[in-house]
């Protein structure tokens, strides 16, 4: 039963990373004309990583409520 639980929610955590639907982070990576900008969720981010948290503490937010990290 615990096996089925934790097989169950590593694969919604898989799921999760790889949605491109309710992303709340646009990374934007390189400079012109190389760019790439990659979408995440804030949540996850923040929790993986020092880094990202303290960033997207002051991150702005554009009109569609979007966290950008430049």
């Amino acid at each position: 039963m615990t096996t089925k639980f934790f097989e169950k929610i590593s694969n919604n955590y898989l799921e999760l990373l790889e949605d491109k639907e309710d992303f709340n982070v646009n990374i934007k990576i390189g400079e012109s004309p190389n760019i790439k900008i990659f979408q995440a969720h804030s949540a996850i981010l923040k929790h993986r990583s020092l880094y990202f948290r303290n960033e997207l503490k002051t991150a702005g937010k554009d009109g569609n409520n979007i966290k950008r990290l430049i």
